[in-house]
């Protein structure tokens, strides 16, 4: 299936590159997607499936953020309430300073999940030199989560569903050293997209919530 658009972000790799074609299928179980940009002859593909039981996932393109070729295989297994993950991450930047590789692992009680990764930032960098920890609680019209990260940056959600798409949250960002904490109470009410007043992404995207 080919879907034609204009100035979209691909949605394969870097956020800042704009594609104008998708070409996207499933073949023998694999799930494939291009993007294109016609005019300035930039690519990038993404892979997916899963075997024995490993979900992998394998991104790539000629044009990442640093100008250059990148790419990216993820893989996860799922054993009862416990999921392992890792990633191997291969971008364009001559020092290496975003290569970042993980390893991480989620675990289900009930309401509650639990996840921690493990990252080694860039070639120069060791196991462990940055990892992320989160908690997330849902139950009913109730969901919450924290995350923290090795820099003490903390994030907190609460939400709760009052039913018709509207819901009342309270969230707070802080790290330390910066003056852009966040503190907001308000109402959200779900029309034909939802949008958030934080980005769930303030979690960092290496979190697994």
């Amino acid at each position: 299936m080919a879907k034609m658009y204009e100035g979209r972000d691909s949605i394969l790799f870097d956020d800042t590159q704009q594609e104008d074609m998708k070409l996207f299928g499933t073949v023998q179980g694999i799930a494939v997607a291009a993007t294109t940009d016609q005019e300035n002859f930039t690519n990038s593909y993404s892979l997916s499936g899963t075997f024995a039981g490993v979900a992998l996932t394998a991104t790539g393109t000629d044009n990442d953020d640093n100008g250059g070729s990148a790419s990216k295989i993820s893989a996860s297994y799922a054993m009862g309430d416990l999921t392992l993950k890792a990633s191997v991450e291969d971008e364009s930047k001559a020092d290496g300073s975003e290569d970042d590789n993980t390893l991480g692992l989620s675990y289900v009680m009930g309401g509650i999940t639990d996840g921690y990764t493990s990252i080694r930032p860039g070639t120069a960098g060791s196991c462990g030199d940055e990892w992320d920890f989160s908690v997330a609680y849902a139950a009913g019209a109730t969901s919450a989560s924290f995350a923290t990260d090795e820099t003490d940056a903390t994030t907190f959600i609460l939400d709760y569903d009052l039913g018709g798409g509207a819901s009342a949250f309270a969230a707070m960002h802080d790290k330390a050293g910066e003056n852009n904490d966040l503190t907001a109470i308000g109402l959200n009410r779900i029309l034909s997209e939802t949008y958030l007043p934080i980005e769930r992404a303030a979690l960092r995207r290496r979190s697994f919530l």
